[in-house]
């Protein structure tokens, strides 16, 4: 039995998985930020780079990749709770390795979380990964997705079903959750109140105008009009009600530089609707985490595998890979400095390289093969990361 802490909160663990899932897990995730894909046809060509040999064959290779992600095909409920057991020891190894550096990254406490979906389609089928993540810093780090296996908007009922799983696992109530258009309703607004948590969503301009103009104050047009002369990022705002619900309307000057919108329309039930204008700026950063997934990272579009639990499990080594690799760039950062460039158009400035390349970069030559990879995780973690996974 051995004890992490995740997040804020401190859980025993003891997870019971067949022998060689450890090392298996670590080829593959190994395998896949060497070849830069999650694409398990292309994977398999660095599976012998990983390893150290070449005398299998490509179809033996492969065949590794595929059983172990056929751990995800639960045909039973003792495969169901092997599954689990996995996924919960991933989770933990992700945690591990990041979390206990925070106070390095002056992240004294997580206070931060972000809530979006990435979409694109597979043969037939539609991926649609509804992630919630934790800002570290001003990094946005996966914590829990959600494969709804749709093109279109999650609906009310699945985010409070995702959220509700996420809670029973971590100690969320008190955090702040950042999240954009698609993120609405009355249902949603009222369960994320009652969970203890805050929340800064962005809202479509045509919705909540009965309950702006209700109670006399400035009415939504007159709200709209103010804000549009004010300068970029400044607001406006005006305490309203939503079923029951104490809420800040706020509309503000768009602060990004690329905008196609004038203003921003927010709700929030913060006590504070400066500090709610401000705190929205970082949801962006959810989208820059799945651009390091996607096209920067470990090309999450090219997925191969079928089915949710599959997908899922492929999701969390692809997060594995993405946090060894956000760690190492922290950890550069805090050893050398940050460079930033301006971009005189916007005056907005930016880092000269993202922290996710830079320490991708130092990751794939600290770790060469799996042997360097092993002893990398064991340094990173004091040898805590194989009390993870238990044999049965």
């Amino acid at each position: 039995m051995s004890v992490f802490t995740l997040l804020e909160q401190v859980t025993e663990k003891k997870i019971e998985l067949p022998k060689n899932t450890l090392k298996n897990t670590l080829i593959v995730s190994h395998s896949i930020l060497h070849a830069g894909t999650v694409n398990l046809n292309k994977v398999k060509n660095s599976v012998p780079h990983v390893r150290g040999a070449g005398l299998a064959s490509a179809h033996a290779d492969y065949k590794l990749l595929t059983r172990y992600f056929d751990q995800g095909k639960v045909v039973s409920d003792q495969g169901h709770q092997q599954y689990e057991q996995l996924m919960q020891g991933l989770r933990t190894l992700c945690w591990m390795v990041l979390f206990q550096q925070r106070k390095r990254f002056g992240v004294n406490k997580l206070k931060h979380l972000l809530l979006d979906g990435t979409k694109w389609d597979f043969g037939q089928e539609s991926i649609h990964l509804m992630t919630l993540c934790v800002l570290v810093g001003d990094v946005a780090i996966p914590i829990w997705w959600e494969d709804l296996g749709k093109a279109g908007h999650s609906s009310q009922e699945e985010r409070i079903a995702m959220l509700s799983e996420a809670m029973k696992k971590y100690g969320l109530a008190g955090m702040t959750l950042l999240a954009d258009r698609e993120y609405v309703g009355r249902e949603w607004f009222k369960y994320l109140s009652e969970s203890g948590l805050y929340f800064v969503i962005r809202v479509k301009e045509g919705i909540y105008h009965d309950e702006i103009n209700a109670n006399g104050g400035r009415t939504w047009q007159q709200l709209k009009a103010k804000a549009a002369q004010k300068a970029k990022g400044k607001k406006v705002s005006k305490k309203i009600k939503i079923d029951g619900l104490d809420l800040h309307y706020i509309v503000m000057k768009n602060p990004r530089p690329d905008a196609e919108d004038e203003l921003v329309y927010l709700l929030t039930n913060l006590n504070s609707p400066t500090q709610a204008s401000r705190l929205y700026e970082w949801r962006w950063q959810v989208e820059v985490c799945f651009k390091h997934l996607k096209s920067n990272g470990v090309n999450l579009e090219a997925m191969n595998v079928e089915g949710k639990e599959k997908r899922h499990l492929m999701m969390a080594i692809a997060v594995l890979a993405y946090i060894l690799a956000i760690r190492e760039g922290l950890l550069k950062e805090y050893r050398d400095g940050i460079r930033w460039v301006l971009d005189k158009r916007s005056g907005f400035e930016y880092r000269a390289v993202s922290v996710f390349l830079k320490g991708l970069d130092i990751l794939r030559r600290k770790a060469l093969n799996l042997i360097q990879f092993t002893r990398y995780l064991r340094k990173i973690t004091k040898g805590e990361y194989e009390l993870i996974f238990q044999n049965v």
